[in-house]
């Protein structure tokens, strides 16, 4: 279940060990879905700026299977505009639900607190969360945002090849996406083709361990220096069935002493 902290505690900021690393955050709202889709986000202003941000999965075994048989959708039936040369995007169908589950809300708020289209904005998130959040900055720089320097860690491919280019085209200048060492998630669903199946958005910034021995950027969705060299996925899968030994929550180890299970939460529990 889902979240971890109470509505009060992260509205205020006082979510514990979490919170307290990521100083000046006002105007927190939380964002979520009570129809049990596992769809959660907060806005907020940072320093004044705008933030969105998504959380990820509350099962991520069960996700990771679902993963591995995800079907894809036509982004436009889906209410958010998107070709690339004449080509319709495609994004998977669980993601584009939960995305859809909250988006009204998520600009909803936004707009209250005047983070209004033309405003800047930084989107981030991780797991399905980052899936979302890559969804979020195509659909609101299209509504008129400024996207502004925004990361995703351990983002599964989101769409097929015409969804990537034409991200690439709308948002890429601006967005990075983060993988880390064995993360297995980064490699589901299954990587297709330019002309079917799913496809990594670019660039790919891949840290092979300790973040403080620096990163390799990789400028394509999908390169063989990067995350794509490790092939053993269902090995990497079952190894995440053992959180201790799961690379998809060991970002930015060791300069991030929080752990990503949620465990360090007010009032938290085990959270993935």
């Amino acid at each position: 279940g889902y979240p971890k902290t109470s509505q009060a505690s992260v509205e205020a900021w006082k979510c514990g060990p979490a919170c307290d690393a990521v100083p000046d955050m006002s105007e927190v709202r939380q964002i979520l879905n009570g129809e049990g889709r596992d769809a959660y986000a907060l806005v907020a202003r940072r320093a004044g700026k705008c933030i969105l941000a998504f959380r990820g999965t509350s099962d991520l075994a069960g996700w990771m299977e679902d993963l591995q048989s995800s079907a894809l959708v036509d982004l436009s039936g889906q209410g958010v505009p998107c070709d690339f040369e004449g080509t319709p995007c495609q994004v998977g169908d669980g993601i584009m639900s939960n995305y859809n589950a909250i988006a009204k809300y998520i600009k909803g708020n936004l707009t209250a607190m005047g983070c209004t289209p033309g405003s800047e904005i930084t989107i981030t998130g991780h797991s399905l969360g980052a899936a979302e959040a890559v969804v979020a900055m195509f659909d609101l720089a299209g509504q008129g945002y400024k996207i502004g320097e925004s990361y995703t860690f351990g983002q599964p491919r989101t769409g097929d090849y015409t969804f990537a280019k034409a991200f690439g085209a709308k948002v890429k200048a601006t967005s990075y996406r983060v993988t880390y060492h064995e993360d297995p998630v980064v490699h589901l669903p299954y990587e297709g083709s330019q002309t079917e199946g799913f496809w990594h958005t670019s660039p790919e910034i891949f840290y092979n361990g300790d973040v403080r021995k620096g990163y390799k950027e990789c400028p394509t969705g999908e390169e063989k220096g990067c995350s794509d060299q490790f092939t053993d996925v269902p090995t990497m899968v079952l190894d995440c069935l053992d959180l201790s030994k799961c690379d998809h929550l060991r970002y930015m180890t060791a300069e991030k002493k929080i752990l990503m299970d949620g465990s360090s939460c007010v009032e938290g529990a085990t959270l993935v």
